[in-house]
């Protein structure tokens, strides 16, 4: 259900909010900014909705931890690790092996070139944006088990990925 729901949010604001930047052919600068806005604006949005207070839920994966000779590990650092994993080679599979995939890396390489071979790029960058709120979520999903839950969460990777994009430039 929240995998679906951020697939649907992610898809509307490709379509609704990033779509129109890139086709307006607005700057990488003001797109990052915007970018900043709008996570701002989500993340008041969630303390509004739900407050400041942290959420954690039950471990899915089980609570009791399995030794390894004299290493104890809990069963969902392994249950994060499969799932990575499958969604690295779905990841893989999609962007390498399917029509969808390539038209998504064209889009990404050139639009206005694969605009003009037939790719439909305000259908290409919203499901971009769509796959990767889905893959957010997933990641939302992960991190219970080891922190709880709160509207700041992100804010520090965040911050370490603003400072690399100004470190390594934006087309880096």
């Amino acid at each position: 259900l929240v995998i679906g729901a951020a697939l649907a949010l992610g898809y509307s604001l490709g379509a609704i909010y990033f779509f129109p930047m890139l086709y307006q052919k607005f700057t990488p600068s003001v797109i990052l900014i915007g970018t900043v806005a709008l996570s701002v604006t989500i993340v008041n949005a969630v303390l509004l909705l739900w407050g400041p207070m942290a959420k954690s839920y039950q471990n899915v994966f089980g609570s009791e931890p399995i030794v390894i000779g004299e290493m104890y590990i809990m069963p969902h650092v392994f249950a994060i690790f499969a799932i990575v994993a499958a969604l690295v080679i779905l990841l893989q599979y999609l962007f390498t092996r399917t029509i969808t995939g390539l038209a998504m890396r064209a889009v990404a390489q050139n639009y206005v070139a694969a605009s003009l071979m037939g790719i439909k790029i305000n259908r290409m960058i919203p499901l971009t944006i769509a796959i990767s709120t889905m893959l957010a979520a997933i990641s939302g999903i992960l991190i219970t088990p080891i922190q709880p839950l709160t509207p700041q969460l992100g804010g520090l990777l965040a911050t370490k990925a603003f400072a690399s994009v100004l470190i390594g430039g934006m087309g880096s």
